[in-house]
């Protein structure tokens, strides 16, 4: 009993729910630290935003700060000092929208979601999923890159982590890693301008259309033509 009674106290998970009119907002802006960011398309009009709380302690000491600032809604978790293994996961049900900026410090971001722009950036965490949209601009330091992306505009970097990337629909890209590998596949349209310092250069055929910018000083390029 005092076994099960201790890991209630350090292992209490919160669930909250709630809903934004997207006739007042545009713009979503999110700001997390170590959880996760789930996107997802919703038929519905209204933004629908799942948080799971996980803390260590009887009194939450996480806050979700909602703001808002003309069209844009802010979320941002705020944890206090001493609070070990607190974090807040995010699920984002959404419809289109003109901006969508997730950020997460350790926290991996995972989704399927169409918007005008999409913005991502973690430290240590991956980028997943299935993205379409206008432009995508997506960030990490250690974390990999692993996804589908149909934009015409990608600006995507890395330091350490790896970048696997299938690519519709691009008119310019510019990729970077210092020292991650990068495996591109795109279709036979594209012209791709790689270089990589110390590591493998594989390209396989090229286009005309479009023009796709890769570098890494260290890690390994291959890029594959997807099938027709």
């Amino acid at each position: 009993m005092i076994t099960i009674l201790v890991f209630m106290l350090f292992s209490m998970v919160n669930t909250d729910t709630f809903r934004i009119s997207k006739d007042s907002v545009q713009n979503i802006v999110i700001s997390n630290y170590t959880g996760d960011i789930h996107l997802l398309n919703s038929r519905a009009n209204d933004i629908t935003v799942i948080t799971e709380t996980h803390t260590n302690a009887p009194k939450t000491p996480i806050k979700i700060a909602k703001r808002k600032v003309n069209d844009t809604i802010f979320l941002n978790v705020e944890i206090e000092k001493g609070c070990k293994n607190c974090y807040v996961d995010f699920k984002v049900l959404a419809p289109s929208l003109n901006l969508l900026r997730a950020h997460s410090i350790s926290g991996d971001i995972q989704g399927k979601y169409s918007t005008n722009k999409i913005s991502l950036n973690t430290v240590s965490g991956d980028i997943m999923g299935n993205y379409n949209s206008d432009t995508l601009d997506a960030k990490t330091v250690s974390g990999y890159v692993h996804a589908q992306v149909n934009a015409p505009l990608i600006i995507l970097s890395t330091v350490s982590g790896d970048i696997v990337l299938s690519i519709t629909n691009i008119s310019t890209g510019r990729i970077h890693s210092v020292s991650g590998d990068i495996h591109i596949k795109a279709n036979n349209e594209q012209k791709v301008n790689a270089h990589t310092g110390q590591g493998k250069l594989v390209i396989n055929g090229q286009g005309e259309k479009g023009e796709i910018n890769i570098e890494s000083l260290n890690g390994n390029i291959k890029i594959e033509r997807l099938r027709e």
